[in-house]
């Protein structure tokens, strides 16, 4: 687009004129305007560039012509009448025919009434900034994870040879306390050293365990050792990272402990108890003692929450469990099983054993009364089946509760023992 050059002085011209053949060269894109957006001059590059996002019909006009760029360009005109500079490296995104581009434009006023726009695709320089950026966050995230672990190496001898700032911070200890050191000496890991001994043959090992600082404080670590070897592939010392967990290990716990957990009664539910049930009777087993289990439901329990409403029977479910409780040994493990059912496993306990303690059990629930404000307060009684653990826990509360329901049906509170013998 080719426009005749605006009137004034002969130099003034000839300078433009030399501007525009150079602008021409460059890739950027030229327009020439006056006051009222009358374009007088046009590079190709700047119709090319424009075409795709306003008609033939405003390519005359420099504010409609570049309205998708600079909406209020006469504002601006306007506005800085005695400014060189109108608009500086403004950039806009546009979108059209499915491509996307960036172009900055900046506007000048070279002489009174008369405006001179120069746009440039950046596009690609735009997506290498975004790039850019990425890398640095990248990088910025990377330093701020390697912030949080703890970096140290030791040598053929044991003796601590490097020491990053996170290591003053966890372990409490700054560079100069802690190289030269015997790593025994500085950094106390939970099996850190068996660990070390089984990464000089495997090439790394990882460990999870509690340490302590130099202040005395505990805290929970995952490290990370990787053994480092010499020329000939001899190893010659480790390269550590720890990293406190603690926050993480507390969530977790937290978590398990929460699933684990009956909410009503914060006894533990039927997944609680079958986890540490295991454990326990592994236990009884590798010492060869007996284990007993008590299943047991609340009598006519629904009545109660007909005659008290639900909120009476979950303080009655909680009285219960808590009388339970306060009746059985630490090493006892008692859980709801759901509604008005408990159940409690009793490591060491033989079947006599197991139907003395549900006798007590038994008297102590039957000795409650449970206050349902605003003015009532109810007993209620138990029923309990015992049963001597043999083969599977699965096993042993069936038996337990085919006992439990015996008692119901012979009366109700009262405990009633399986006598099923082992079947060799």
């Amino acid at each position: 687009m080719e426009l005749t050059a605006p009137s004034g002085s002969e130099s003034t011209n000839g300078e433009l004129e030399q501007l525009y053949e150079l602008l021409y060269l460059l890739p950027v894109g030229v327009v020439a305007f006056d006051s009222t957006g009358t374009v007088t001059r046009a590079t190709p590059l700047s119709v090319q560039m424009m075409n795709p996002f306003v008609g033939s019909a405003d390519m005359g006009n420099a504010f409609r012509l570049l309205a998708p760029l600079v909406p209020d360009l006469d504002r601006l005109l306007r506005a800085n009448e005695g400014g060189t500079v109108v608009l500086a490296n403004h950039r806009s995104t546009l979108e059209a025919n499915d491509s996307i581009i960036t172009v900055e434009v900046s506007v000048h006023r070279p002489r009174p009434g008369y405006f001179v726009a120069v746009m440039s695709d950046v596009s690609e320089l735009v997506h290498r900034e975004h790039e850019l950026q990425r890398e640095r966050d990248r990088i910025r995230l990377i330093v701020e994870m390697v912030r949080e672990y703890a970096i140290y190496t030791i040598d053929r001898a044991g003796l601590i040879d490097s020491w990053n700032a996170s290591g003053e911070r966890l372990f409490g200890l700054t560079s100069t306390q802690a190289i030269g050191r015997s790593l025994d000496e500085v950094v106390s890991v939970e099996k850190l050293a068996d660990v070390l001994h089984a990464a000089t043959f495997a090439g790394w090992r990882r460990t999870e365990g509690w340490a302590l600082s130099s202040p005395g404080d505990t805290f929970y670590t995952d490290t990370m050792i990787s053994t480092l070897v010499d020329e000939i592939g001899e190893p010659e010392g480790f390269i550590i990272v720890t990293r406190d967990t603690t926050e993480m290990q507390r969530r977790e716990e937290e978590l398990r402990r929460e699933a684990d957990t009956d909410p009503l009664t914060e006894l533990a539910n039927r997944r609680g108890f079958d986890s540490r049930a295991d454990r326990l009777l592994k236990a009884c087993a590798v010492n060869d003692v007996p284990a007993a289990v008590l299943m047991i439901d609340i009598d006519h329990f629904k009545s109660v929450n007909d005659t008290h409403g639900h909120d009476g029977g979950d303080l009655v479910l909680c009285a219960v469990g808590a009388a339970l409780a306060a009746h059985l040994r630490t090493i006892d493990l008692l859980a709801r099983f759901g509604g008005e059912e408990f159940a409690v496993l009793m490591p060491g306990a033989d079947l006599a054993a197991a139907a003395a303690r549900a006798e007590v059990l038994r008297i102590a629930i039957a000795e409650l009364a449970v206050e349902i404000p605003p003015d009532a307060v109810t007993g209620v009684t138990i029923s309990l089946g015992a049963a001597e653990h043999h083969r599977s826990l699965h096993e042993t509360l069936q038996r337990a509760d085919v006992a439990l329901y015996s008692a119901k049906n012979n009366g109700r509170n009262q405990v009633v023992c399986d006598r099923t013998q082992p079947q060799s």
